[in-house]
């Protein structure tokens, strides 16, 4: 199989034993089973602050060659996992308020703190939805 194909989010989550009943329970509206990441092309690569490995979008969530080599070689297991769960939380979050009022909370927020101050990393690091994303990936990946 290509380094770069297409691989499901259930397949990265239950590949450590993360329970998919777990994910299920915490995110209503996101199926994993159904999730697929796909490697991001150059051009939206490009657009990404240094260190971000992969982007949910309405579209799918789409990931760094890094990220899919991960999966298709087998390493970097547990961590790989809790990414992908991070971007369901993503996934519901979209789900639950929209994209318009999630973008425009997201974006709200970044600017806030880029206002008030902080740096890029600082900022993006408090955004409301990337902690509630971290939070939650990393309380699902504990439970294993």
């Amino acid at each position: 199989m290509a380094q770069d194909s297409p691989f499901l989010a259930s397949e990265a989550i239950e590949r450590v034993g993360i329970s998919l009943d777990a994910v299920r329970s915490a995110l209503p509206s996101v199926e994993p089973e159904s999730v697929l990441i796909r490697q991001a092309g150059l051009v939206m690569r490009r657009t990404w602050a240094p260190g971000i490995l992969a982007v949910t979008t309405p579209w799918g969530v789409f990931a760094h060659p890094r990220v899919m080599w991960w999966f298709h070689s087998g390493t970097n297991g547990p961590e790989l996992a809790e990414l992908v769960v991070h971007e369901l939380v993503h996934i519901e979050q979209l789900s639950s308020v929209g994209l318009v009022r999630h973008a425009a909370a997201y974006l709200g927020d970044y600017i806030g703190a880029r206002r008030a101050g902080k740096s890029h990393r600082e900022a993006y690091l408090g955004l409301a939805a990337e902690v509630e994303a971290r939070t939650v990936a990393r309380r699902i990946s504990a439970g294993v």
